[in-house]
């Protein structure tokens, strides 16, 4: 990871770190750290978009997905530990709930990742993520192929 971290900031102007990269119970675990959407999406070739839920909607994005609720999933657990379970029927949210609170930010990825915010999660796409804590969110989707990852935050 350190050596395509360098290669690809000799061509680019970005910021691009990788903040932990170790093994664990023969898991590997890399945290990188990008400077925005758009050298994320450059160095991965995974499409991503950050911004307000207007400017999602005007690139293209289509919000006619079911939402869980950080409010029904954090009760349950403390930040650090991912919540898993099954959610009831009562939790799930439409697009269009979700999109009545003008004030949130989204983030989409387009990718089978594990993300942190840079602020508060409210709501994540039911079908492809479950909320970690405060401020991430840990996929749930089995591959990257067609997989869009909505994470709502303030």
């Amino acid at each position: 990871m350190d050596a395509q971290v360098a290669s690809y900031l000799e061509d680019s102007d970005a910021t691009v770190e990788v903040k932990k990269n170790e093994v664990e119970e023969q898991t590997a675990w890399v945290t990188i750290e990008y400077d925005s959407t758009d050298t994320y999406a450059d160095f991965t070739g995974t499409a991503c978009f950050s911004g307000s839920v207007v400017q999602a909607q005007a690139a293209g994005y289509d919000f006619d997905v079911n939402f869980v609720s950080a409010d029904e999933k954090t009760e349950e657990a403390d930040e650090s530990s991912v919540i898993e379970g099954a959610v009831s029927e009562a939790s799930y949210l439409s697009g269009s709930e979700v999109l009545e609170q003008d004030d949130l930010k989204v983030l989409i990825v387009g990718a089978a990742v594990d993300v942190i915010v840079p602020g508060t999660v409210r709501y994540v796409s039911a079908d492809t993520a479950s909320i970690g804590g405060k401020n991430t969110v840990t996929t749930t989707a089995e591959s990257d192929s067609d997989v869009l990852i909505y994470v709502l935050y303030e």
